[in-house]
């Protein structure tokens, strides 16, 4: 297997993590399709959903609520997609979960031109939405 980057420790430290346990952890998107986009991880390497085991999704679900609900608190976007993609579509095969603020501008669907042809995020901004969430788990 070629390295994966979701199971590589030094990569996903340097993603902005916003939450971890034993299961997954939450990041900031190194290549954001938008302000805010988020990547809810397994530790564990499955290839997509339909090889993670039905615990772990059940583990993951309000977690996923959770940083939805922060999303929207924080950014107000127009509305958020959670995705997963299953089979082509997926440049990672390790599973993984988007949760993607919509706003008035619609970009074009994240893998249509593959993570590595978008923007990386700057550390100015990685440090900002940092700071904004932290702010915000301060103040609930």
């Amino acid at each position: 297997m070629d390295e994966c980057i979701f199971c590589n420790i030094k990569k996903i430290a340097e993603q902005g993590i916003l939450y971890e346990d034993k299961q997954c952890y939450v990041a900031l998107n190194q290549y954001p399709v938008r302000r805010g986009h988020l990547l809810v991880v397994s530790k564990r390497h499955y290839k997509d959903m339909t090889d993670a085991p039905s615990k772990l999704l059940s583990h993951m679900a309000p977690i996923i609520k959770r940083f939805t609900l922060e999303v929207n608190n924080i950014f107000k976007p127009k509305s958020i997609k959670v995705i997963t993609n299953i089979g082509d579509e997926e440049e990672i095969l390790h599973f993984h979960v988007h949760i993607l603020p919509l706003y008035e501008e619609r970009a074009a669907d994240p893998h249509i031109k593959g993570y590595k042809m978008r923007k990386k995020i700057s550390e100015g901004e990685k440090g900002e939405l940092l700071k904004k969430f932290k702010k915000y788990e301060k103040n609930k």
